[in-house]
């Protein structure tokens, strides 16, 4: 009688299999870089300085500031003082929301001209503050997945697909998610993820004529300018993670 071949009790990964391990390893990696992308453009106020000057911001306030219904005067604050008070929201929104309470505005000469926020924005930026908190939440949860990703490829030797392969897969995403944003509009794709991710009952929509944080921010507009700089801050970070899996696994792969 023959003795029964003896079966491995683990089965490498193959085809489909293999492939959706990349693809949820690849999707932890360029979540996470983009919280890097976040966190590392946080450090220079995701490049306002550079968009008040690009955008024309001073001008915008010239023009509205002086018919906003709830505030005065904004229009004698200074491209400094502007960028001060970018600056000053994006500390609240990051570490201490109660800090949004005291922004305080002021003329070139230093004098106090009112209270930036009214009531409703500061609801609004608080529950930025939770969002922005619920997202790196996700990060810290996926880097424990991400490493057990790794220990799997690791584990199975499974090789890596190829920088060529990713960046390709990148690309096509990069263009398909732009191409939808393009056909159906990024003011309106704005509002939707406003619906969809801000609480319904609060405010989130200000014209010009009652918000200076709308006027100073020039929003919509600012938020496409800043996206591309995530995209592109986030990047360098998903390749590099990437060449140094592909250099670890080559090394436990021989």
């Amino acid at each position: 009688m023959t003795k029964p071949t003896a079966q491995p009790l683990q089965q490498k990964p193959r085809g489909a299999g293999a492939t959706l391990l990349w693809c949820t390893y690849l999707t932890c990696i360029i979540v996470l870089s983009l919280g890097a992308s976040w966190a590392t453009l946080k450090q220079v106020d995701f490049g306002y300085p550079m968009l008040h000057d690009l955008l024309n911001i001073d001008r915008v306030i010239q023009q509205y500031a002086p018919n906003n219904r709830y505030r005065d005067h904004f229009e004698q604050t200074s491209p400094a003082e502007q960028k001060r008070l970018f600056h000053e929201i994006v500390i609240a929104i990051h570490d201490d929301p109660e800090r949004l309470k005291r922004i305080t505005y002021h003329a070139t000469d230093g004098t106090p001209l009112g209270k930036l926020l009214r009531e409703p924005e500061i609801t609004h930026l608080e529950d930025v503050k939770d969002l922005v908190d619920r997202f790196f939440v996700l990060c810290a949860s996926l880097l424990p997945l991400a490493a057990a990703m790794f220990w799997v490829l690791q584990r199975y030797k499974i090789p890596f697909p190829g920088t060529k392969k990713i960046a390709k897969v990148l690309l096509i995403v990069i263009i398909l998610i732009t191409a939808v944003i393009i056909i159906i509009g990024p003011t309106a794709v704005f509002y939707q993820l406003h619906i969809w991710l801000f609480p319904p009952t609060n405010q989130w929509f200000f014209y010009y004529y009652e918000s200076l944080m709308t006027t100073l921010m020039v929003a919509p507009i600012i938020f496409g300018p800043i996206a591309i700089f995530l995209v592109l801050t986030a990047l360098p970070y998903i390749f590099a993670v990437l060449m140094l899996t592909r250099i670890l696994l080559s090394s436990t792969q021989k």
